[in-house]
């Protein structure tokens, strides 16, 4: 992942990332998906989109990753229009099904 851009990585389609590395662990997949989700959403502020806490924040997918075909780009699946920003206990909660999505705000209830 060093030294390579976003734009090299958002089009590759999740079977082309793990191929990638089809020689060592399939766990590698998740390793080089997290490095690009946090390349993808970069730009974006390091607050809790529920609570507002700022000491540490998790990217959190609103689909889950195994949810997507294999054809979808890595884009996609660890895009901004997938990810939310989350402190870990909020991101534990939305996991558990204790913090939605409110479509009408676009924000977390």
């Amino acid at each position: 992942m060093h030294g390579k851009r976003k734009a090299d990585y958002s089009q590759l389609t999740v079977a082309q990332l793990k191929a990638k590395d089809a020689i060592k662990h399939p766990s590698y997949y998740r390793g080089y998906l997290n490095s690009i989700t946090r390349l993808l959403n970069a730009h974006r502020p390091r607050v809790c989109q529920s609570c507002g806490y700022d000491k540490h924040v998790e990217y959190c997918h609103k689909l889950p990753i195994k949810s997507f075909p294999d054809s979808a780009t890595v884009e996609k699946v660890s895009g901004a229009e997938n990810i939310l920003v989350l402190c870990p206990n909020c991101h534990w909660e939305y996991d558990h099904g204790l913090l939605s999505i409110n479509p009408t705000r676009g924000g977390l209830s």
